[in-house]
């Protein structure tokens, strides 16, 4: 057809409208339209006809460019609020991680606010759960919790525990509230033993580990005897009571019963960061096992056999009693300080007295306690290396470290491990697929920057070219742009086992998490690129045929869709150190980046020709095709927020539990593990 035809004047008129006010402009591009009809077979009568009507129907339309902002503005507003609330979870999450010991040092510290749980108003709760929080003081903090209810047993030892650790002692004044408060308990007598035998009362004099191993013993010296005295006895005067009890698994059972329910990792890492911040005067019992140990030197030196049956009665009813009301993981561990550190001392004394027996047995027992610790420093945990690349970061900071105080440690399977990993994978999800939804917005803009590279030309003209578009081809752009990239990644990561999801976040360094994802974000790019050019030419393939170099943009894609898969093997790749899948994935991204660097250097350079004109119809396609990406992600991130609850709620090995006695069920689980073995251990001691 030529372009002086009905159909083709009325086409040119149409198209060129918007640069009739410069005549050059106007010129140029009715002449160049005209030559690409004038040599396109495909330029029928029927399809210019069609193309005026879609221009002259767009014309009639003057809502687009309005809505088109509208539409913009949204986009960005819900990515930004969105993005903003997830970087801020995850920042409260690795703050709560770092406050219960994780590696983050200063770079996380805790936000005062977040941690006081500001969504706690009743004020009966918040005396519970921090006491008076006008004070800096322990004691004085802890004081009208227990006022509130003076005849609380719990309230009132964790008062004097606070008051241990404000001054360092237990007055004869609680003693004496004690023995009517909470009758037959020695807890306080015995507490207020060990807070007594500071350095300035009993001094210690630890032997090398050499001459510790050639059999030196611990050499103890008085220098107060008078406080000496009355920590000793009041040390025999607990052992005189019927009960032994700090209360502290009472209280922190009604205290965690406060807070709020944890529906995220951070609020689940906030409620732990809360029940391992509070303080115990359990460390002040570890004082007794110097005074115990040197009770049986001394007795030796006094020939006081007596004297030695009498220490070794009381230590055993402290420990059995220990054991019994210990609540914590740290209360066994002290327990087991204060059970295995005096039997050298005890199988000397023994032994000075002719208890061959007992001797023998002390002798046996301290080989036992030696033999587990060296054992616990040198063995390796078959399942600390599973547990390191398939639990969620604190499982794997935690647990391993926590299976290791007992013998036998509760056995932790697979399934044990995916909810919390899961819901781990999910809030990084929540930030990368808020990072991709950022981007898109940002590489959107840069397209609205394209248009003004070329002039006014191209970049009117191009507005025109545009409008030729069909409903349909916008579905088209969108499913095969954005939809279908993502399904392909959930595919990849749900349904096959080249997932990053099957391992911990920072297993291999993070590479297979942020490959896939880095994937993903490429994939959508190169697809909606592609898919956009695809639209376009057919649309426009009255005016000339698909430029060949279009063929490198499916190529592209191809490659940007198995990255996603390559780095998902990596982790399987486990006799190269995942070498081979790394480079794989690698090379497959280096050939989309070399795709996108040919067009952008293609548009740096203005290369002149029928691509200037395709290449800013192509950047005005993508911009609102990004935007809507944006929001599909944005969508994509809200879901992940969703999954992360739903698995949070699901991890019943290190997830926060008020039924739980400890941090978590594991570590309650271990803590009753290290109870029975110790209960073991002492059912075994001497009566004397």
């Amino acid at each position: 057809m030529t372009s002086e035809s009905p159909a083709a004047r009325r086409f040119l008129d149409l198209a060129t409208r918007p640069l009739e006010g410069n005549a050059e402009l106007h010129l140029a591009a009715r002449g160049d339209l005209a030559r690409r009809i004038a040599s396109s077979p495909a330029a029928t009568e029927e399809v210019l006809d069609e193309a005026s009507k879609r221009l002259e129907a767009a014309d009639g339309n003057r809502r687009g460019r309005r809505a088109m902002t509208a539409f913009s503005v949204l986009a960005v507003c819900m990515v930004l609020v969105w993005l903003v609330t997830t970087a801020t979870r995850l920042v409260l999450a690795l703050q709560a991680l770092n406050a219960i010991g994780g590696p983050f040092g200063s770079a996380f510290t805790e936000p005062a606010r977040y941690f006081a749980y500001p969504s706690i108003t009743d004020a009966r709760t918040r005396l519970l759960l921090f006491g008076d929080e006008s004070s800096t003081e322990e004691a004085a903090k802890w004081r009208p919790l227990w006022e509130s209810e003076p005849s609380n047993k719990a309230y009132f030892a964790n008062y004097v525990g606070a008051w241990n650790l404000s001054h360092g002692n237990v007055s004869d004044a609680l003693l004496e509230q004690a023995a009517t408060i909470d009758p037959g308990n020695g807890w306080y007598l015995a507490l207020a033993s060990g807070s007594r035998l500071d350095d300035t009362v009993l001094e210690k004099r630890k032997p090398s580990n050499a001459a510790a191993k050639a059999g030196e013993r611990t050499e103890y010296k008085i220098l107060n005897e008078s406080e000496y005295a009355i920590a000793l006895e009041l040390f025999f005067r607990s052992a005189e009571n019927p009960d032994f009890s700090d209360r502290s698994r009472d209280l922190y059972q009604e205290r965690v019963a406060h807070l709020p329910h944890a529906d995220d990792v951070a609020s689940n890492l906030r409620n732990v960061a809360y029940a391992a911040g509070q303080k115990s005067s359990v460390a002040q019992m570890r004082r007794l096992v110097d005074m115990i140990s040197h009770e049986a030197n001394r007795s030796v030196l006094a020939d006081d056999e007596d004297a030695f049956r009498r220490t070794v009665r009381a230590w055993r009813w402290f420990v059995e009693r220990f054991n019994r009301s210990g609540s914590t993981l740290v209360d066994g561990l002290v327990l087991k300080v204060i059970l295995s550190a005096p039997l050298r001392n005890f199988h000397d004394a023994a032994t000075h007295f002719g208890m061959a027996e007992d001797a023998a047995f002390f002798d046996e027992l301290h080989a036992e306690f030696e033999a587990e610790r060296v054992a616990r420093r040198e063995s390796v945990n078959p399942d600390s290396e599973r547990i390191h690349a398939k639990g969620s970061l604190i499982t794997s900071l935690a647990a391993p470290m926590i299976g290791r105080q007992v013998k036998s440690p509760p056995l932790i399977d697979d399934a044990d491990l995916k909810p919390g990993r899961l819901a781990d994978h999910a809030l990084a999800g929540r930030l990368l697929t808020g990072m991709t939804a950022l981007l898109l917005v940002l590489v959107a803009a840069t397209a609205v920057a394209v248009r003004y590279r070329h002039g006014a030309f191209s970049r009117k003209l191009s507005e025109r070219m545009i409008l030729l578009l069909h409903p349909g081809d916008w579905l088209v752009m969108g499913l095969l742009g954005v939809v279908l990239p993502l399904a392909w990644f959930l595919v990849v990561t749900r349904l096959s086992p080249l997932s990053f999801r099957d391992w911990n976040p920072k297993f291999a360094g993070g590479i297979p998490l942020l490959g896939q994802w880095g994937a993903l974000a490429v994939l959508v790019f190169t697809a909606s690129a592609s898919a956009a050019g695809w639209r376009l030419d057919r649309r426009l393939r009255f005016l000339g045929p698909m430029p060949k170099s279009a063929l490198f943009g499916f190529a592209a894609v191809v490659c940007a869709a198995l990255a996603v898969p390559a780095f998902g093997a990596i982790p399987i790749d486990s006799d190269n150190g995942g070498r081979i899948a790394l480079w794989v994935g690698a090379g497959l991204g280096g050939a989309v980046a070399l795709w996108w660097l040919a067009g952008l250097f293609s548009i740096a350079i203005g290369y002149p020709g029928n691509g200037v004109l395709r290449r800013v119809a192509i950047s005005r396609l993508l911009v609102p095709l990004w935007l809507a990406g944006a929001l599909v992600f944005a969508g994509f991130s809200y879901q992940q927020s969703l999954e992360e609850r739903h698995w949070v709620k699901r991890d019943t090995l290190m997830g926060f539990s008020p039924e739980a006695v400890g941090l978590s069920r594991y570590e309650g689980d271990v803590t009753e593990q290290l109870r029975k073995e110790l209960g073991e251990v002492i059912a075994r001691l001497p009566e004397m």
